[in-house]
């Protein structure tokens, strides 16, 4: 089988690791050039209980185009989307396409794509990017996934053999169940430790800051109209308890100066309550808080 992977980031590294594991070699697709070059000449190194394992790679520039793969993987940010799926269209590639990626903005462009068959998952696993060719697997969870489209792809041999290994794929029956359970705990977790600049455990660790989760946690729910909320927030408890070592993605984007998926995450959020006209002032509050956090990043790499 044949897999390609576009985005060199921790994700992308990652889910490349395990599939080596399991004897399937993906093409990892980077947007620089010096991190393909990186993965081909030293390999893919994955740390996990303090043990790295290196693993032999390809790794093209996604600008050389894509070649011939029997399933896609797309792992990149959701602002960084518009190019894949223009290429994607352009090749008319008809082949399984499996989304990754936090919060739901992207769902709303998905009919426009060529090919039959769409996955969307998410990512239950602690990870983080070291360097440009190494990836620490920080927390073990699972890769969910759910078919978007009406066609089915031919993904079972690939999710049985990572099956196999240890490294857990879940096939959902709704995708849109399965991604808006990650959106609530991302719309939770991520804004409040960016904002504080605290590890997702610490979140638990205060009373006031609890009392803030909570809060802003109703909103989510009110604003797209869920019901089980007891569920939804055991689960955004437990996955803060899983990953309390852990630094949001969020946070590691404002520390790194890079921009965050606050617009596909609360944004998504915001809007969906604006049209049942919910009040949402704490989401609101959060999201222009990451806005300004990235515009006063930006100011100063450009100073």
């Amino acid at each position: 089988m044949k897999v390609a992977i576009i985005g060199g980031g921790a994700i992308g590294m990652l889910v490349a690791a395990y599939l080596n594991k399991a004897n399937i070699n993906p093409v990892i697709y980077t947007r620089r050039r010096e991190q393909a070059q990186v993965l081909q000449e030293k390999g893919l190194e994955l740390i996990k209980n303090g043990i790295t394992t290196t693993y032999k790679v390809k790794a093209i520039p996604f600008s050389e185009g894509l070649f011939e793969a029997d399933v896609i993987f797309i792992t990149v940010k959701q602002y960084d989307l518009e190019p894949i799926l223009d290429c994607l269209n352009k090749n008319k590639l008809k082949i399984p396409v499996v989304f990754l990626q936090n919060g739901m903005s992207h769902t709303l462009v998905l009919s426009n794509l060529y090919t039959e068959s769409i996955y969307l998952g998410i990512v239950e696993h602690g990870v983080l990017k070291q360097s440009d060719n190494c990836v620490i697997h920080t927390g073990e969870g699972c890769l969910k996934m759910a078919n978007y489209s009406r066609k089915s792809g031919k993904i079972e041999a690939m999710a049985d053999a990572l099956n196999s290994i240890g490294f857990p794929i879940i096939i959902e029956g709704n995708w849109y169940e399965t991604l808006v359970s990650k959106l609530v705990v991302n719309a939770v977790i991520n804004p409040l430790t960016t904002l504080y600049g605290i590890q997702n455990g610490s979140l638990l660790e205060n009373n006031f800051y609890l009392l803030n989760m909570k809060a802003v946690f109703l909103e989510v729910v009110q604003a797209l109209a869920l019901t089980k909320v007891d569920s939804l927030w055991d689960d955004v408890i437990t996955i803060c308890k899983n990953t309390g070592s852990n630094y949001s993605s969020m946070y590691k984007d404002i520390e790194h100066g890079r921009p965050t998926e606050i617009q596909s995450i609360l944004g998504y959020i915001l809007e969906e309550g604006e049209k049942r006209v919910v009040s949402m002032p704490g989401l609101m509050f959060l999201y222009n808080s990451i806005k300004g956090m990235e515009a006063k990043g930006k100011e100063e790499r450009n100073d």
